[in-house]
């Protein structure tokens, strides 16, 4: 169905984000994208079905490829796949379609903020990487995946959770782990809990029975 004016607008500011940081060899791309959207919306109409216009749009700044699901991972990537399936198998381009990595992973988990990502093989192994294609953390049997609060990787062992650095190097190690917006709880062996900040410093006493923030 139809969206309302006000959500469109919030839309193609989007867009216009992820524009902003093409490269000037395709700016003439972006200009014919503009008209796209001007001509979508003539007369104050809503476009039927906006997701697939600006899924063209993605695709059109993608160099024409056809793509059946893109999703914007920030910082000039794009994931994408061809598989119209339950189980999408997903890969990444940059904005000039060159191939960062193949479309053979089952899982894009990122962090737009630190340029990394984990992505998960169909063995279920998972491995950290750089936005520019450098490998952090080898594919390995634990599971691991960036932290939405604090976009910094986490791994899970059978001791507990590891907190890494986006050099995939330990900052602490607690039974639990939550991140935060700009600190983590953590709950240590005796189930009592704190928080700490990334380098380890506990900024409340890991001694409470809980912590409610």
């Amino acid at each position: 169905g139809r969206i309302t004016a006000e959500e469109y607008e919030k839309r193609k500011a989007h867009y216009k984000e992820l524009s902003d940081i093409v490269k000037k060899d395709v700016m003439k791309s972006v200009g014919m994208m503009t008209n796209a959207i001007a001509s979508a919306t003539a007369d104050n109409e809503m476009p039927e079905d906006p997701e697939k216009l600006l899924n063209e749009l993605y695709r059109y700044v993608a160099g024409g490829q056809s793509y059946w699901y893109i999703d914007d991972l920030g910082n000039g990537l794009l994931a994408v796949t061809h598989d119209q399936g339950y189980e999408h198998k997903w890969g990444v381009i940059n904005l000039l379609d060159k191939e960062i990595f193949p479309q053979q992973y089952s899982i894009i988990d990122h962090s737009a903020k630190n340029s990394i990502l984990v992505l998960e093989k169909e063995n279920k192994q998972r491995g950290l990487f750089r936005y520019n294609g450098e490998c952090v953390i080898q594919f390995q049997n634990n599971e691991l995946w960036i932290d939405p609060g604090m976009d910094y990787p986490v791994m899970a062992t059978s001791t507990g959770f590891r907190a890494l650095d986006t050099n995939g190097k330990l900052m602490f190690s607690y039974p639990e782990i939550r991140g935060e917006i700009g600190f983590w709880r953590v709950r240590n062996k005796e189930k009592k809990w704190g928080v700490v900040a990334n380098d380890g410093t506990v900024l409340i006493p890991v001694k409470y029975i809980g912590i409610d923030i």
